[in-house]
C-alpha cells in the first residue's frame, strides 16, 4: 500500500508538470489537468498520500501510527481551498470536471 500510494503520488505530480505548486495559487503556467490520474480524481497527490498513510498505519500496527492522522487533516483542509482557487480561475471547466471526476475517492467521493 505504501509503495502503491507513492506511486500514485509520484504519477499524479508528474502529470500536472508545470502546472503544480507547494502554494494554493495559480500561475500564468498553470493549466486546468484532466488527464492522466485526474481522469479518475480531482486530488490523486492527496489520494496516494492517503493510501501510503493507511498502509504505514497497517504495517506500524501500533497506537504510534495515529501520527499520520495529523497528515490526513492537514490534507483535507487545504483540499477546499485548491478547489476554491480552481474554480474562481476556470469557473465553467472546472464545474464541468468537478461533475464528472470525483474528488478524492473514485466512484464514491
Amino acid at each position: 500500500m505504501c509503495l502503491a500510494g507513492v506511486g500514485l503520488g509520484i504519477y499524479a505530480r508528474r502529470a500536472l508538470a508545470k502546472s503544480w505548486s507547494g502554494d494554493v495559487e495559480i500561475t500564468g503556467t498553470h493549466t486546468l489537468v484532466q488527464r492522466g490520474p485526474y481522469a479518475f480524481v480531482r486530488h490523486p497527490i492527496y489520494l496516494g498520500l492517503l493510501i501510503a498513510q493507511l498502509g504505514m498505519f497497517i504495517a506500524l500496527g501500533e497506537v504510534r501510527a495515529l501520527v499520520f492522522v495529523y497528515g490526513i487533516d492537514r490534507l483535507l483542509k487545504k483540499l477546499p481551498l485548491e478547489e476554491a482557487a480552481l474554480r474562481k480561475e476556470y469557473p465553467m471547466a472546472y464545474e464541468q470536471y468537478a461533475l464528472r471526476v470525483r474528488k478524492l475517492v473514485p466512484l464514491v467521493w
